[in-house]
């Protein structure tokens, strides 16, 4: 694969992000919001979520962001969408692709800088900030996929492992780990090897992007 184009990609502004960042550009520079609301009467849902971003579901579903039968879903957050609180019940790893963002749960607040990589456990509220050109990209994880990808590690008492038990058994959780991986190559490689497969979306995808989530945990 060809790392350095697949990033100009993801870099680029889809008519999603170009609606927020508009509207969030407007607002912080005290411009009317008129004209933006007139130009973008036709999307009723980025508008939605603009005005009313307290109504946004604030506990999503597996099945919602995972297809049936899949077990791994990989979405670029996007960019400049209003904070909102949320927790959900699958397992969610924000990795930082370029750039930084701010994750932000209960009374504790995570600067997240290029390369860190944050494990979130389920049922956590929390909250992200991505208000610039940065690149984070979300890896969606089911609750019982989350063991057999990790069942290794979990034999391997590894920090990990531990994790995962203290989410299953613990009444205290641990909500998060966070891994700075100083930029590591081959991390970055394997998540957007993930990123790719889903897109080509063949029979053997879900499988292989499993396949590899393996590789991380080793």
């Amino acid at each position: 694969m060809d790392y350095t184009r697949f990033i100009r990609e993801l870099a680029s502004y889809d008519q999603e992000e170009e609606i927020y960042r508009e509207f969030y550009l407007r607002k912080k520079n005290g411009q009317s919001l008129a004209p933006f609301f007139a130009k973008y009467k036709g999307e009723t849902t980025h508008l939605s979520y603009l005005q009313h971003p307290e109504q946004i579901d604030c506990c999503p579903t597996e099945n919602r962001f995972i297809r049936t039968g899949g077990n791994v879903s990989i979405v670029k957050h996007p960019r400049y969408f209003p904070l909102f609180y949320h927790e959900h019940t699958f397992f969610e790893m924000i990795y930082v692709l370029s750039g930084s963002c701010t994750q932000i749960f209960n009374d504790q607040t995570l600067e997240l800088k290029t390369g860190d990589l944050c494990l979130m456990a389920p049922n956590v509220t929390h909250g992200i900030q991505v208000f610039d050109d940065s690149i984070i990209l979300n890896i969606l994880i089911r609750r019982s996929t989350f063991l057999d990808i990790f069942i290794n590690t979990i034999r391997d008492k590894t920090q990990i492992s531990m994790f995962f038990l203290n989410n299953l058994y613990e009444k205290n959780k641990i909500p998060y780990l966070l891994f700075h991986t100083e930029g590591d190559l081959i991390i970055r490689n394997y998540i957007l090897d993930m990123y790719q497969e889903q897109k080509e979306g063949d029979e053997y995808s879900d499988r292989i992007i499993c396949s590899i989530l393996t590789f991380l945990s080793s």
